[in-house]
């Protein structure tokens, strides 16, 4: 189904396509937005669909100049809504990949998501990811042996949103997962009876 031709040459695969759509829609919605999924094809082909899914609502030169227009606002209309409902969701699940949820090798395509995500909701974006950062058993890191820290890590993409560089955030994103598992393979954690405590990170500010 690459153009609107192909949808009137091949019924049977547009009704089975949409149906499988359909069927996502009606009964699970929100498990699209909770981008976690531990089979590696099945992995990325998620997040390429969230990737282009958020990226067509993102307005900026450079989107703007890949995609050869700017956004359509009765898609973006349909977007809002949907991340009005379900961007906590899918902010914690994607943080939650780059924290180490995901094989590294999974990591490029987590950062194209959270980079159109934070460029795409701004303000709105930066307050889901404080949101997630509050929680440290949620990542599954012990957040107080990451360096660079919480706080720098928010810093980061904190500016990365306000001067709309896309660099910045990757930097600091790539950072972050590193710092991740660096910590993870020091600490052991995620055993049994580790409940968090200490590794609670500190009210990120912005």
């Amino acid at each position: 189904l690459t153009d609107a031709h192909a949808f009137q040459q091949h019924p049977d695969l547009t009704r089975d396509f949409f149906e499988l759509c359909s069927r996502l829609i009606r009964r699970k919605p929100a498990a699209m937005f909770h981008a976690s999924v531990q089979h590696s094809e099945a992995c990325l082909t998620l997040l390429h669909f969230l990737m282009l899914l958020v990226t067509e609502g993102v307005n900026s030169s450079r989107y703007n100049k890949t995609r050869g227009r700017v956004p359509d606002p009765a898609f973006v209309a349909v977007l809002e809504q949907c991340l009005g409902k379900y961007g906590q969701s899918l902010m914690t699940a994607l943080v939650a990949n780059l924290s180490g949820a995901v094989p590294p090798s999974s990591h490029s395509y987590v950062i194209l998501v959270l980079e159109a995500l934070l460029l795409y909701g701004g303000r709105d974006a930066l307050q889901w990811l404080k949101a997630t950062l509050r929680n440290g058993r949620a990542l599954g890191v012990p957040l107080n042996c990451v360096n660079p820290s919480v706080e720098e890590f928010f810093r980061f993409m904190v500016n990365g949103v306000d001067k709309r560089d896309p660099r910045v955030l990757r930097k600091g994103m790539q950072a972050w997962a590193n710092a991740c598992q660096k910590a993870v393979r020091g600490q052991g954690f995620g055993q049994s009876g580790d409940e968090g405590g200490e590794n609670q990170p500190r009210d990120p500010k912005g």
